[in-house]
């Protein structure tokens, strides 16, 4: 059974995360949602929805939570009604904070490690002033490059980790660092892998079982 959690956002939501049962998060390309007014972003308190933090000024494409901290990705340049943030924020649950120069392009993708590290993936090919080629790592100060990153891509469209804290990645690309990888390659923390031969067009979600086999679908 589907229950409706008020009533319906003006255009999609892309985004969703729960930290606890009586709160959600919510990101996309919606500036009303519930009968409230909320610039791409949202938060529903178990009884109505309200705008989070000021919201941003353009769309939300990825959440993702680590702790009490809500990292957001998408199009926008501001958060908060005019804290400069390109890209990628992080609200704190009370102050919005930026991730360093922040990137050249739009998020679409957002994964926290199991040791707190924000890994990003998307249309941009800087994190600062440092190429990364449409993914980067923030260690909470800093932004770091995976290799080479990914090449010859539209965009990085999903991520996600395994048991042992292996990353996936899928999307719009040809190769990770030097490797022919065809939308889909692994990063080990060290070093990218093909996952055989890959696929003959983009990855659009990933997810992991129990038994660490990896699902894609695209």
């Amino acid at each position: 059974t589907w229950i409706g959690e008020g009533s319906p956002a003006s255009l999609y939501i892309r985004a969703l995360v729960k930290p606890r049962p009586d709160l959600i998060y919510a990101g996309g390309a919606f500036t009303t949602i519930g009968g409230a007014s909320a610039k791409y972003l949202a938060q529903w308190n178990g009884v109505g929805w309200s705008e989070l933090g000021g919201g941003t000024n353009g769309y939300v494409n990825a959440l993702a939570l680590d702790g009490n901290k809500l990292y957001v990705g998408g199009e926008f340049t501001q958060v908060g009604g005019g804290t400069p943030a390109k890209y990628i924020a992080m609200w704190d649950g009370v102050y919005w904070n930026a991730l360093g120069q922040g990137l050249d392009g739009y998020v679409r993708a957002l994964a926290v490690d199991g040791s707190g590290n924000l890994y990003a993936a998307g249309e941009f090919n800087y994190a600062g002033s440092l190429f990364v080629g449409h993914i980067a790592r923030w260690d909470g100060s800093q932004w770091h490059a995976l290799g080479s990153g990914l090449c010859c891509s539209k965009y990085v469209e999903t991520l996600t980790f395994d048991g042992d804290g292996r990353l996936y990645v899928g999307g719009y690309f040809g190769y990770a660092g030097d490797l022919r990888v065809n939308g889909v390659a692994m990063w080990n923390g060290l070093e990218w892998s093909a996952l055989g031969s890959g696929m003959n067009d983009g990855v659009g979600s990933l997810v992991v079982d129990a038994n660490g086999y990896l699902y894609a679908g695209g």
